[in-house]
């Protein structure tokens, strides 16, 4: 079992299974004592956080660290191990006091960790955690995935950023909801996901910084392999939002106004859609001069699989050219993607675009775009190739579709 965790991490001289039967009893504790915690029961109550919701997710408060270590001493559960795992500062007080405090579990369902969410939003930090530990590293976890992994297997995950989200996600009838705890998808994040064989569907918080990280995260899943698709919470303002006064950022807020799992399922769109709307055409093309700049700019992005059906698609949307205008213009001006600079490498022969290429251009246009637009793309590579052209690109351009 320690070779799941850093052993390189001070443990303090206890094992990894010392900690996770601490954990646990504090988990136990904390659920028993939110029954008689006004203060906490009064804050979730304002926060429309339903009861049996709070007892599915073992969310409880900690009581004082005397009473604590006693309930703990007499579950056969060594309290020394509190500070070590950061439940206890230096002083030997409670860190998640006047908290509503969230426990989170790595897959196999451990207690690996706490956070507290404080019960006044003037109150700073928002969420406390407790420490890295040698059964904890916030990186290598996501939270709520134990609750849904199977279920989730070969179907969708929704992601999302924090813990009151995925609670957003339970009152709005989506089960299979995992959350990054506030922080960038990791590589280690991605790993789990992709054991799954799942698609994902993202519904980060509605501002610049939750687009920003729906953007890094569609790159690094798409690298993976996994299909992602993304979610803008206010497209579902005009339905559901009657003050426009009122902030509605997250999915618990949207939640509570109620919107439910088929609303999202339909303004769910692809994920590179959205990474090459939201990075590069924020607002409209008017010349070939500007869409040169684009492509340079995107040439990391247009690596991707799946990037140039992507790309075509936004860029026809957001510029006066068509598909087969903007080909030639890649195909006629040469565009040299691997410099730092837009350039014309007049001494570069044009490459074929192979007829596995065509095939797998096609294949995109049939999965994302539906039967009506494959039948375009067809006729399109029909006419080309019946005159005779090559619809050629850069080399340093993606050649996967």
């Amino acid at each position: 079992m320690t070779d799941r965790f850093d052993t390189a991490i001070d443990a303090g001289g206890y094992t990894s299974q010392q900690l996770l039967k601490a954990l646990e009893a504090v988990r136990i504790i904390s659920a028993e004592n939110l029954k008689t915690d006004d203060a906490v029961k009064v804050y979730c109550q304002k926060r429309g956080i339903p009861i049996e919701i709070l007892t599915e997710l073992d969310f409880g408060s900690i009581p004082a660290p005397e009473i604590l270590s006693e309930k703990m001493k007499a579950m056969g559960t060594d309290p020394g191990c509190l500070q070590v795992l950061g439940l206890l500062n230096g002083s030997r007080t409670s860190v998640l006091t006047n908290r509503l405090t969230i426990p989170i579990m790595d897959t196999t369902g451990n207690v690996v960790a706490f956070s507290g969410r404080t019960l006044k939003d003037d109150v700073k930090p928002k969420y406390v955690n407790t420490s890295t530990s040698l059964v904890f590293e916030k990186r290598k976890i996501l939270y709520g995935l134990d609750r849904c992994s199977k279920t989730a297997k070969g179907n969708d995950l929704i992601l999302v950023e924090g813990f009151m989200d995925v609670v957003g996600a339970k009152i709005a009838g989506v089960q299979n909801c995992a959350a990054t705890m506030g922080t960038s998808l990791t590589e280690e994040q991605t790993a789990l996901i992709r054991d799954l064989g799942c698609t994902v569907t993202m519904a980060y918080d509605n501002d610049d910084a939750g687009r920003c990280g729906m953007c890094r995260a569609v790159r690094l899943l798409t690298k993976q392999g996994i299909p992602v698709s993304v979610i803008i919470l206010s497209d579902l303002d005009r339905q559901f939002v009657k003050d426009e006064k009122a902030a509605h950022k997250d999915l618990m807020d949207y939640a509570k106004l109620g919107v439910k799992a088929g609303d999202l399922a339909q303004i769910r769109e692809p994920g590179l859609t959205f990474l090459f709307r939201e990075s590069y055409f924020q607002t409209a093309v008017q010349d070939s001069r500007q869409l040169c700049s684009i492509l340079q700019s995107a040439r990391e992005d247009l690596k991707l699989p799946g990037s140039w059906a992507a790309f075509m698609d936004v860029a026809v949307r957001n510029s006066p050219f068509t598909q087969d205008q903007i080909l030639r213009l890649c195909r006629n001006d040469r565009l040299d993607l691997s410099g730092k600079t837009a350039k014309v490498a007049k001494d570069k022969k044009d490459p074929v675009l192979k007829e596995q290429d065509i095939v797998r251009w096609f294949m995109q246009a049939a999965v994302e775009k539906g039967p009506n637009e494959c039948k375009k793309v067809l006729d399109q590579l029909v006419q080309t190739l019946s005159q005779g052209r090559s619809q050629t690109w850069d080399r340093d351009i993606d050649h996967d579709h």
